[in-house]
This record gives structure tokens, C-alpha cells and sequence, in this order.
């Protein structure tokens, strides 16, 4: 049986907003808080994100599926970063107000060995900001722990699965979160069922519930990508590093394009460990045998017949 922990927004326990680096960053902090909440701002990097976070301890393989209504630039350089890769250990989403040294530091918290809950709690201690924080980790001794805090923006919350978290913000409902981990848990086809096969299918079923609320009729997000690492991978170059960028609003919808480049990837890449060219080889010799037909052919076409030249 499967473990599904809902926490809609609900505060960490305890947790402090005593800031660190003293009264000007807690006053910084408060008043940015105020303001957000209040909707007098919203930084591009806090809008809408919905992710998958999993692992596979048969393979090792760890992977984040991210989707996001985040315009360029952000959606071209930022997006991907929301997933943080440690091969061989495990993998976390940093999402709704997004902090590049918070995330990094929780990176290397994660490839030091720290457990899920204590990494979070670690790195949100004393951060002033923290309520718009949201995380998801997952380690691959099956370890998960999720972090919504109470100011991200209706709807938010996040599942849990084993081996897997799902959290987003800024949605449609909770059915997004339901939908992309019934999907993650489904039973495989017949064909190999991989993590990357599992990300990309809880992705899509997200989509389906309508994703991201912010983004215009017909486009779940704006941007996304799927990245996996296995545990031999450099942190910084998974196997799988698919984005797809930021999408003018009211074109494409980026979670489909994903599928379209993981199906060109999986053609190349196939489940069963061979490799294939992208496209199907042809032998030298029998391109040789056809290239000479044709030119045969061509000259019978241009030259008389021996009937008309007898006339």
C-alpha cells in the first residue's frame, strides 16, 4: 500500500522567522512577505510550478520533472534549475520563491547525506522568507519529506508517494498533484518502465488537470523539462537534461513538446539498454546498387528510342 500525505500549505512546525544577518534582512524579508500576500508583487521566479521529484533504488536512477508559467528569460535559464540532481543519492525541487544559494546549499546538503526532513529544515532556519518557500526531496533509500509554506499562492500543497513527492503552487486545484502521481504509480505496459517513462507520464497527467492557473486556455505551462542522472552521472550533466524554453503565451504547450524530444531521446535511448541511430542504417552497397538504377533511368529517359531514330 501506498502512503498519500497531503500538506496544503501548511507551515512548518516551529519554524522561526528570526532572520540571519540581523534587523535590516528581517525587516527586507517582512516587507517583501507583505507584499506578496497582499499581491502588490509577485517575482517572476514565484509564479506557478508544478514538479515531480523520484528516484528508482532498483536502477538508481534519480529525476525531476518541472513545468512552470514562467516567461523568457527565467523559463529559459531558471526552470531547469528548480531541479537539483545528486547521482547516486537523491533529488529535490527548490520552487515557488525561488533562491539560487538556498537551492544550492540544499543541493549539497543532499549529496552530503542529509536526510530529506533535516535538509529542509536546515535550510529554512531563520530564512525570513521561508512561508514562500516550497520543496520537494527524495532520497534513494525511499526517504521523501515536502515543504509548502503558508504564503505560496492558491492552490498549493504537495503528495507523497513512495520514492516520490509531488508539490506545485499556483494551480488549477489538487487534482494536478493527484492526477501526476497516480500517473508516476500506474502499472508499467508491457515495454520497460523507467523513471524518466514515469516522470514525463506524471507530468502529462498534471497538464491534463489544466497545470498551471496563471497561463491562457489550452497551455498547462509555459516551460518544462525532465532530467534524470544515473549514479555514475556528473552532478552537473544527467543523462537526460530535456527543457524545453519559454513559450509566447497562447502558442505551444511546452509539456507536449517535452514528450515530442523524450520521444526522439527514448528512439535513440530505448528501455531495453541498445542504442539505435536515429535513423535506420542503409548497407553502402545496396545505396550504391539504387543510386545506379536511377541514373539508368534517367538516361533511358532522355535518350530517343532506336524505334524513332530508325523513322
Amino acid at each position: 500500500m501506498v502512503l498519500i500525505e497531503y500538506r496544503a500549505r501548511v507551515p512548518r512546525a516551529g519554524a522561526s522567522m528570526v532572520p540571519i544577518g540581523g534587523w535590516i534582512r528581517g525587516r527586507l524579508g517582512a516587507l517583501v512577505l507583505l507584499a506578496s500576500t497582499t499581491g502588490l508583487l509577485l517575482p517572476a521566479t514565484a509564479r506557478a510550478t508544478w514538479s515531480i521529484v523520484a528516484v528508482d533504488p532498483h536502477t538508481r536512477e534519480v529525476g525531476v520533472a518541472v513545468a512552470s508559467c514562467v516567461e523568457a528569460p527565467a523559463g529559459n535559464t531558471l526552470l531547469p534549475q528548480v531541479a537539483g540532481l545528486a547521482p547516486g543519492v537523491g533529488a529535490l525541487a527548490a520552487q515557488a520563491l525561488y533562491d539560487s544559494m538556498e537551492r544550492n546549499e540544499a543541493l549539497m546538503r543532499l549529496a552530503g547525506g542529509a536526510a530529506p526532513r533535516d535538509l529542509i529544515d536546515g535550510v529554512l532556519a531563520g530564512d525570513p522568507l521561508a512561508a514562500m518557500r516550497q520543496y520537494g526531496v527524495v532520497t534513494l533509500d525511499l526517504q521523501v519529506a515536502t515543504y509548502t509554506g503558508d504564503a505560496t499562492r492558491a492552490w498549493s500543497g504537495d503528495v507523497r508517494g513512495t520514492g516520490v513527492a509531488v508539490q506545485g503552487n499556483l494551480l488549477h486545484g489538487p487534482e494536478v498533484l493527484d492526477e501526476a502521481l497516480a500517473a508516476f504509480e500506474a502499472d508499467p505496459p508491457a515495454h520497460p518502465w523507467t523513471l524518466a517513462d514515469r516522470l514525463m507520464a506524471a507530468l502529462e497527467a498534471g497538464a491534463a488537470q489544466g497545470g498551471d492557473a496563471r497561463c491562457p486556455a489550452g497551455q498547462s505551462a509555459l516551460a518544462a523539462a525532465l532530467r534524470v542522472a544515473r549514479p555514475t552521472d556528473p552532478a552537473h550533466a544527467p543523462s537526460i537534461d530535456l527543457r524545453i524554453p519559454s513559450q509566447p503565451r497562447g502558442g505551444a504547450d511546452p509539456v507536449a513538446l517535452l514528450r515530442t524530444e523524450f520521444d526522439r531521446w527514448r528512439h535513440v535511448n530505448p528501455p531495453d539498454g541498445s542504442t539505435r541511430d536515429p535513423m535506420p542504417q542503409t548497407s553502402p552497397w545496396l545505396l550504391v546498387l539504387v543510386l545506379g538504377w536511377l541514373r539508368a533511368a534517367s538516361r533511358r529517359k532522355r535518350s530517343p528510342s532506336l524505334a524513332a531514330r530508325a523513322g
